[in-house]
């Protein structure tokens, strides 16, 4: 797969591979960007967490995504969960990690909840019914519910070391415009030679 990112102007354009479109992140309703990741062998949330965190856009770091607000999950419903195909287990649907974690020692099932890279408290959720629940007991990350073709996005409470899921949310913060200018630079000379 190959990206070239060059700036026109003061608005990045990207150049891709065809295939590769659905590899790209998305620039979200907050100035962040997200990339839906795929992984058919499945990861557990502490391996998500590592692999978004080695993950980088634009010369920023990756992290599992964090959903501040209706905004951002109603937009990771409708452009960012529709890239999975759930080919695992398609008569249930999928699901996918997201950076949500309840440190230990938290009161059951709900309380102390945090954003991983932020550190920042749950104040806008999205639990499905009855969640978090704590059911299978230490279920101390945040996943996002996808349903077959009905991406519902609700949350869900699973233990982040034991239970491998199909996905995970990566959020990448914005570029710098003196990044994008750089790589922009590079881009266009790379162009230039083709």
């Amino acid at each position: 797969m190959r990206r070239l990112l060059f700036l026109m102007g003061l608005m990045p354009v990207v150049l891709l591979d065809p295939e590769s479109v659905n590899a790209l992140p998305i620039l979200g309703p907050n100035g962040l960007y997200y990339e839906m990741v795929e992984v058919p062998e499945k990861l557990t949330w502490l391996e998500a967490r590592a692999a978004a965190s080695a993950a980088t856009f634009g010369g920023m770091q990756g992290r599992l995504a964090e959903i501040y607000n209706q905004s951002v999950q109603d937009f990771l419903e409708s452009d960012i969960l529709p890239l999975i195909s759930c080919s695992s287990n398609l008569a249930y649907g999928c699901d996918v990690w997201i950076g949500g974690f309840q440190p230990a020692g938290s009161p059951e099932p709900g309380g102390g909840w945090l954003w991983d890279a932020s550190g920042r408290p749950l104040v806008f959720t999205n639990w499905d019914t009855g969640e978090p629940n704590d059911s299978n007991v230490d279920e101390d990350a945040l996943e996002m519910i996808v349903i077959s073709d009905v991406q519902n996005g609700r949350w869900n409470d699973l233990p982040r070391g034991s239970v491998p899921q199909e996905g995970y949310i990566i959020m990448f913060p914005e570029p710098s415009i003196v990044l994008l200018l750089a790589v922009g630079v590079a881009g266009l000379a790379v162009a230039r030679r083709m």
